[in-house]
C-alpha cells in the first residue's frame, strides 16, 4: 500500500534526504531503550521511517517538522497504521531552531531524549541548541554528515579536532556508535553519514567557566598554526607566560579540552 509522503518532493534547498532503511533506526531504538527513555523529540521526520520504528518499540514521539506537507503526510500515515502497543505520535509543523523546548522538557514526567536525521547545512545550529539543554535529557541520537561527527568526537593531535570539538566534549560525552552509507538515503547524498550519540558529562562546568574557555579556544584555533603564547597574547594582560600550567610553546590542536579549562582559568583567576 501506498505512504502518505510518497509522490511529495523532497525539497533540496531543505536539505531532505531521507532514509531509505531501517537498521540505523533500530540503532537510535537500543540506544533510546537502554536510557530508559519513554519520550522522544524528534527533529525533522521526513518520511517518517525513524518515526515508526519509535513507536513500534513503545515510544511516545514529539515530531518537529517545518515541512508542511511531510507533517501532514505523516499525521494521516500513523492514523492508518497505528496499533494498540505503539507509542502516541504528536506532529508539529515548524522548525526545531524555532521551537520552545524548554517548555517541552519542563513537562516531562518521564525520562526523554532528542533524536533526528538533521540536515547537514543546519548541524552546528542544531547541535548547539541541543547542547543547551543536554543536562535535562536522557540523551541525544543524531544521524549527521560523518565528517561532521568526526569534527565533534575528535581528539587532540588530529586533523578533525577543533573549536567545535572543545566545544561540544565540554558539555558532553560524545561518540561515534555507526557509520551510515550514503546508499542508505534517498536521494543518495555525495557524502556518508554516522550516528553521533551525545550524553551530559558528569562533571558540570559553570557558565562563566564555559563562556570564557569559548572565547580562548575561539582564538587558539583562529591561528591554529601559532603557538599559544601568541593566539592568545591579547588576553594575557599581565599574567606571565612561564607561569602558565599549559605550555604555551604547543599549538591549539596539541592540547585536550581539560587543558583549554585549566588555560583559561590561568587566565582568567576571577572565575571558578
Amino acid at each position: 500500500m501506498k505512504r502518505q509522503h510518497e509522490g511529495i518532493r523532497q525539497r533540496k534547498a531543505l536539505g531532505q534526504v531521507f532514509l531509505n532503511t531501517d537498521w540505523p533506526c533500530q540503532r537510535v531504538l537500543e540506544e533510546i531503550t537502554s536510557w530508559g527513555a519513554g519520550d522522544v523529540l524528534e527533529i525533522g521526520p521526513g518520511g517518517g521511517v525513524l518515526t515508526f520504528s519509535l513507536l513500534a518499540g513503545g515510544i511516545d514521539v514529539l515530531a518537529i517538522e517545518m515541512d508542511e506537507r511531510f507533517a501532514y503526510a505523516l499525521g494521516l500515515e500513523y492514523q492508518r497504521r497505528q496499533q494498540p502497543e505503539w507509542g502516541k505520535l504528536e506532529v508539529i509543523a515548524q522548525d526545531f531552531l524555532r521551537f520552545n523546548l524548554d517548555e517541552w522538557l519542563s513537562k516531562q514526567t518521564r525520562r526523554s531524549a532528542l533524536v533526528g536525521n538533521i540536515p547537514y547545512r543546519i548541524s552546528t545550529p542544531i547541535l548547539i541548541n541541543a547542547l543547551n539543554y543536554l543536562p535535562r535529557l536522557h540523551g541525544v541520537v543524531l544521524l549527521v554528515q560523518k565528517e561532521f561527527a568526526e569534527r565533534i568526537v575528535g581528539r587532540q593531535g588530529s586533523k578533525d579536532y577543533g573549536s567545535i570539538s572543545v566545544y561540544t566534549q565540554l558539555r558532553a560525552d560524545a561518540k561515534i556508535v555507526a557509520n551510515v552509507g550514503r546508499e542508505c538515503f534517498t536521494p543518495s547524498p555525495k557524502v556518508d553519514s554516522a550516528l553521533m550519540v551525545l550524553t551530559a558529562r558528569a562533571q558540570v562546568l559553570s557558565p562563566e567557566v564555559l563562556k570564557k574557555t569559548e572565547l580562548v579556544t575561539r582564538l587558539a584555533f583562529q591561528q591554529r598554526r601559532k603557538k599559544l603564547h601568541n593566539a592568545v597574547k591579547s588576553l594575557l594582560q599581565e599574567r606571565s607566560p612561564g607561569d602558565s600550567p599549559i605550555d604555551l610553546n604547543l599549538r591549539a590542536d596539541a592540547i585536550t579540552a581539560e587543558d583549554f579549562v585549566t588555560l583559561t582559568k590561568f587566565i582568567f583567576p576571577q572565575i571558578q
